[in-house]
């Protein structure tokens, strides 16, 4: 057996669970990062491996739109700021 290792922010640790579920992937929680992500170890056969694939992506396009959704925050922020200042 192979092993992945994933760092999951706290936001997207649901989602995440239910496709390693979905999948019947064997799973440990190895601990957490500095950034409170959770460092979550995957075995895998080779057969699996195209799941692997499609966990990296998941992963990857929910770590983008965290990503957008704190930008966006961050200029409704400072638009209040803005007319907060006016």
């Amino acid at each position: 057996m192979k092993s992945k290792i994933f760092e999951v922010p706290t936001e997207l640790l649901a989602e995440f669970s239910e496709l390693l579920s979905e999948n019947e992937l064997v799973n440990e929680i190895q601990g957490s990062t500095e950034d409170d992500e959770i460092i979550i170890e995957v075995s895998y056969s080779t057969k699996q491996k195209a799941t692997i694939h499609e966990l990296e992506d998941w992963l990857e396009d929910a770590l983008d739109e965290l990503d957008e959704e704190d930008e966006d925050e961050d200029e409704d922020s400072d638009d209040d700021e803005e007319s907060e200042d006016e």
